[in-house]
């Protein structure tokens, strides 16, 4: 059966999440991405398990297309008009992966982008 919303495609996403079937959850995450292009929370989501899947320091198209594509994700949820905690956490896992990727400028640009969305936040200094 298919689901007819982000939001049904979204539910099975906790449990293969939790029990570390990562390509399951991303099957998830894109249907409802593809059913609502917008949701910002489905793109969040698929953008964490993109980079829960991408390993520090291992060079392989495999493993860089992980954290290309947890970026890309982390991105249109910046670009979204969602405000609050989904922007800042994209803006932190795109530091994150920057930083394990030795793209020092750019994950500076994302820790700012973070610290400018919540100035109380001392994690990004």
């Amino acid at each position: 059966m298919l689901a007819q919303s982000a939001g049904q495609e979204l539910n099975p996403v906790a449990q293969a999440y939790r029990q570390a079937k990562y390509e399951e959850a991303v099957r998830h995450f894109d249907n409802a991405a593809r059913l609502d292009p917008g949701n910002a929370q489905a793109n969040l989501y698929r953008a964490t398990a993109s980079a829960q899947q991408y390993i520090h320091e291992v060079q392989t198209p495999e493993n860089n297309r992980f954290a290309e594509l947890a970026i890309d994700h982390y991105r249109q949820v910046l670009d979204s008009g969602e405000g609050g905690g989904s922007k800042i956490n994209s803006a932190k896992g795109t530091a994150y992966l920057y930083l394990n990727r030795k793209n020092f400028d750019k994950a500076k640009q994302y820790d700012e982008t973070a610290s400018d969305l919540d100035p109380k936040d001392p994690e990004p200094y």
